[in-house]
Order: structure tokens, then C-alpha cells, then sequence
């Protein structure tokens, strides 16, 4: 029987966010903060993506090299809000909201909005990711004490 192993759905989220980063050399993500604009290349921003995703992958294969299994209910949560998230990154929201005639600086506020529920949905992903290794981690010491306990 084949055990499906849900980490390896980072492997083409890499790939395409490395070879999206390549193609996306002129184009930035302008972001307004009060009175402050940051301004970030996107292929910055998706080689910051394509990292973040091998660590995810580098986490869960050592963890299944060392035979020592996560929980799937948080990692399935894990996975579906980080797909959730790369899916809001990429989304093309010019499609939806139409520009205006005249359009302003400060004129993306429902696509800052969305981007900024995408960042949360992977910072919300990132620390299920540490509290399903802490957990893991607790149930393997318990395990072992109790093991140590009946000997």
C-alpha cells in the first residue's frame, strides 16, 4: 500500500514560485503603511516564498526519515492554509476589480486587503507548523516515559 505523504505538495509550489520569481523581475508590490510606501520587488518576494516552502518540505522529510509522525489533522490544516495563501498571492485581481478612469496611489485597498488575509493565512500556517512540532514532540517524550515507566 502507497502512504500518500501531503509535504510533498511544496515540491511544484517551489519550482513555480522559483521560475515565477525569474520572470517577475520588473514589477513590485507597493505597500502603504500610514504615511510610509515600502516597495518590494516581486521576485524578491517569491524567492522569500520558494524558501520559506523548502523549509516546510525540509521539516516534514526529516520527520519522516526519522520515522516520527506529525499530527494529520494539523498538518492537513497546515497545507490547506498555505495553499490558500500561495493561491491569494497569485490570484489575479485585476480581473475582478476593475480600475478606475483615474486612478489614485492609494487606489488598492481591496487587493491590499486580500494580500494582506493571504500574509496572515501563512503566518497563521507557519505557527501550526512550530505547535504541531511541539506537540509531536510532547507526545514522543510522553511515549518514551511511559515506555521507561513499564520496564
Amino acid at each position: 500500500m502507497i502512504r500518500r505523504k501531503p509535504y510533498v505538495i511544496f515540491i511544484p509550489i517551489i519550482l513555480i514560485l522559483v521560475i515565477v520569481g525569474f520572470f517577475t523581475t520588473e514589477e513590485t508590490f507597493d505597500i502603504n503603511i500610514h504615511d510610509t510606501y515600502y516597495v518590494i520587488s516581486h521576485s524578491y518576494f517569491y524567492f522569500l516564498l520558494a524558501i520559506l516552502s523548502f523549509l516546510n518540505f525540509m521539516i516534514y522529510f526529516f520527520f519522516e526519515k526519522f520515522k516520527i509522525e506529525l499530527f494529520k489533522s494539523l498538518t492537513f490544516v497546515l497545507i490547506s492554509f498555505f495553499l490558500f495563501s500561495m493561491i491569494g498571492f497569485f490570484f489575479p485581481y485585476n480581473l475582478i476589480f476593475s480600475d478606475d478612469k483615474f486612478p489614485l496611489f492609494d487606489n488598492g485597498e481591496k487587493i491590499n486587503f486580500y494580500l494582506l488575509l493571504s500574509a496572515f493565512l501563512l503566518i497563521i500556517s507557519q505557527f501550526l507548523l512550530i505547535l504541531n512540532i511541539f506537540a509531536t514532540t510532547i507526545k514522543c517524550i510522553s511515549l518514551l516515559l511511559v515506555k521507561k515507566q513499564n520496564e
